[in-house]
């Protein structure tokens, strides 16, 4: 209802009057295919269609599902012995972490996420500091997020 409440009467009738020769192809080409003795033939073939659709898309996601399992990040072999204990740290604040509270479409959740892990990650490497997030340089922080987007994009 609230979007008839945005619309004005003119542009309502507007999208009526569009609407209309599409709505009434639906019974007309139902009840043409009836008269030609087709009804059946198309009611089958739109059967087939969509569970041939359905298969498709099922498997889709159980292809898109299996990647992504398989896209699983692991330390890489040319970080210091230090770094181990710090990705440590990341795979327990990731294991701890439910994607219903991150939503993917609210860009200031995600940059909270992203400070948390950098911050987590400084007190890692500065734990005298007050604000150790302070202590990572710009050309440091674009270093680990250059990285972080090469990895994403070679899985």
């Amino acid at each position: 209802m609230i979007l008839f409440n945005r619309l004005d009467r003119l542009r309502l009738i507007a999208l009526l009057l569009w609407a209309l020769p599409i709505a009434a192809l639906l019974p007309l080409g139902a009840f043409w295919l009836w008269q030609t003795g087709m009804l059946y033939g198309w009611l089958a073939a739109m059967v087939a269609c969509s569970a041939a659709g359905y298969g498709l898309q099922h498997w889709l996601l159980r292809k898109d599902r299996r990647l992504l399992a398989d896209a699983a990040t692991a330390p890489d072999s040319h970080w210091p012995p230090k770094a181990d204990a710090a990705w440590e740290i990341i795979e327990r604040l990731a294991g701890d972490v439910k994607p219903e509270d991150w939503p993917l479409n609210d860009g200031s959740r995600l940059w909270t996420l992203g400070q948390n892990t950098l911050d987590a990650v400084a007190r890692y490497y500065h734990p005298a500091e007050a604000r150790p997030l302070l202590e990572l340089t710009v050309p440091h922080t674009l270093l680990i997020i250059e990285r972080a987007s090469h990895d994403m994009r070679a899985t």
